[in-house]
């Protein structure tokens, strides 16, 4: 163990300051702060006991303190930056069977597409997200109900527009099915956007592992306020889709003999918003088609500036993050060498063949 002055003596050596501004911990950092409250305050965090000495075991245990808060930052930086490669089925002895082996070896797609896609879905699907969440995503329970419900109630206020317009139009199923897009699902999908924005509060995403307490002490309130804030505004964004689809659904109700369509309409248009979810999904980011992907990736800058940066399209996302992953990890292993890392590595010329 080391007393406060043998660790205070120990930071004048050369070796012991890099490490320590290599780490680019606050609590390491402090410890050669020029002011003594401040290098007292970084030892007590070190002393976990307060017996005034500084264990292996203490110090060990708040690297690992550290490893932790860094695994769920970054694991909290996937699912709030939307990321869809997350490495799941890649293990070496890992068994697989059902659609994870059906899609490796009867449709040829790369391992691990199948288990990425289903822990993609369980944190983004508007109804599998109520469920499945995992537990570092950015939506606490109340906030994943306060987006449910407000997507639903959106549906409802859209189907009852629908209603209206088509009570005074005769429209043909295209054009029904048209609105049901503008009245219906768009709507949903911008609500579920600025809901993320609101909720998860991206722009104060910080790693825990690199802030004071006093830091953090700051950012937890402002979260807390920007929480209040965004429920605040989705409870008026449903209140007034509730007000819309009530006034337009009596009034139709009013005119038509058979008011079980209303239900249908409704019903038809939840419906629409979940499937066209996987549609969408597998069109886009989940898109098995390398050299189409590619092609299609030239539409990502102008759909990014048309909607002032509220949708951001990658064609091919999943296999892009792969490439990219795996080259971290190819590069990883050229410089600190194969011991110890687990990841399979792709086949060179097979990755240079698939390249678009």
């Amino acid at each position: 163990s080391l007393s406060k002055d043998e660790v205070e003596g120990s930071l004048g050596e050369e070796h012991v300051v890099a490490y320590i501004e290599e780490s680019k911990c606050p609590i390491l950092a402090n410890l050669i702060s020029d002011d003594e409250a401040v290098r007292a305050e970084s030892f007590t965090v070190l002393d976990a006991n307060g017996d005034g000495n500084v264990t292996f075991q203490e110090f060990e245990k708040f690297l690992e303190t550290i490893e932790r808060e860094r695994l769920d930052y970054f694991r909290e930086c996937f699912l709030m930056q939307g990321h869809v490669y997350a490495g799941f089925g890649m293990e070496p002895d890992a068994k697989r069977s059902g659609m994870a082996k059906f899609t490796t070896d009867w449709l040829r797609l790369d391992q691990g597409y199948w288990e990425d896609l289903v822990y993609y879905a369980k944190n983004n699907h508007p109804l599998l997200l109520l469920f499945y969440e995992d537990e570092m995503h950015p939506f606490s329970s109340l906030e994943r109900r306060y987006e449910f419900v407000g997507a639903f109630i959106t549906t409802f206020g859209g189907a009852g527009l629908l209603l209206a317009i088509e009570g005074v139009n005769d429209l043909s199923y295209m054009e029904i099915y048209a609105l049901e897009f503008l009245a219906i699902t768009l709507p949903t999908a911008i609500y579920r956007q600025i809901a993320f924005l609101l909720f998860a509060q991206p722009c104060l995403m910080v790693d825990e592992s690199t802030v004071t307490a006093a830091q953090e002490r700051r950012l937890k309130l402002l979260e807390f306020v920007a929480g209040d804030f965004g429920r605040a505004l989705a409870i008026l964004w449903t209140v007034a889709f509730l007000i819309v689809g009530i006034i337009a659904w009596y009034d139709w109700s009013q005119e038509r003999d058979h008011e079980n369509s209303q239900a249908w309409t409704w019903f038809r248009g939840v419906m629409q918003v979940y499937w066209l979810w996987f549609a969408i999904t597998l069109s886009i980011p989940f898109n098995p088609f390398r050299r189409l992907s590619a092609c299609l990736s030239s539409l990502q800058y102008p759909i990014k500036k048309m909607t002032l940066g509220l949708f951001v399209i990658q064609f091919g996302q999943w296999y892009q993050e792969r490439k990219f992953a795996h080259g971290l990890m190819k590069a990883s292993i050229k410089e600190c060498g194969i011991d110890g890392f687990w990841v399979p590595i792709p086949d060179e010329k097979k990755v240079k063949k698939a390249e678009p």
